[in-house]
C-alpha cells in the first residue's frame, strides 16, 4: 500500500494561520495536492454589509473597499451597481447614518443598488419608445 503525508509548505511570516501544503506520497515525487478549506469561509460576517467595505477575503477574513482579486466574496452591492453581478442576487450594502440610504431599483431591466435621500422613492421608469409611424415600400 501507499501512505500519505502531508506537510505545511510555509515560510515562517508571523500570520496565525497557514493555507500552503503539500503532499507527499511514499516512494514518488512530490504531488500537487487540493488546497484546504479557506480559513474564513463565510468572512462577510465580519464586514456588517457596509458601502465602506462591501468585498472579503476568504483566507484572510478581512473586509476591503474594492474587489482587487477575482476570489474575494462580495458581501454586499455597492451602491450604482448590479445587484445580479455576481451571478445571484446579493443585497445592497448599508450606508452609515446619514441622509441617504441605499435602496433596490429596478432600472433599465436590472435590480441596481441606488443611494436615496431618506423618503425618496426608485426613479420611475422610462416610458417605452414611440411606435415609428410610416409605411413600408
Amino acid at each position: 500500500g501507499s501512505c500519505t503525508l502531508w506537510k505545511e509548505a510555509c515560510t515562517p511570516d508571523y500570520s496565525s494561520s497557514c493555507q500552503a501544503w503539500q503532499q507527499y506520497t511514499m516512494g514518488t515525487a512530490p504531488q500537487p495536492a487540493p488546497a484546504p478549506p479557506p480559513a474564513h469561509g463565510n468572512c462577510c460576517s465580519g464586514c456588517y454589509g457596509y458601502v465602506t467595505s462591501p468585498y472579503c477575503s476568504p483566507n484572510s477574513g478581512t473586509c476591503y473597499q474594492s474587489k482587487a482579486k477575482d476570489y474575494y466574496q462580495t458581501c454586499c452591492t455597492p451602491v450604482g451597481q448590479d445587484m445580479w453581478a455576481s451571478g445571484a442576487k446579493v443585497s445592497c450594502c448599508s450606508i452609515p447614518a446619514g441622509p441617504t440610504n441605499s435602496r433596490e431599483c429596478l432600472v433599465d431591466g436590472k435590480y441596481m443598488c441606488l443611494a436615496l435621500e431618506s423618503g425618496t422613492s426608485c426613479p420611475a421608469p422610462a416610458p417605452p419608445p414611440a411606435p415609428l409611424h410610416g409605411h413600408w415600400r
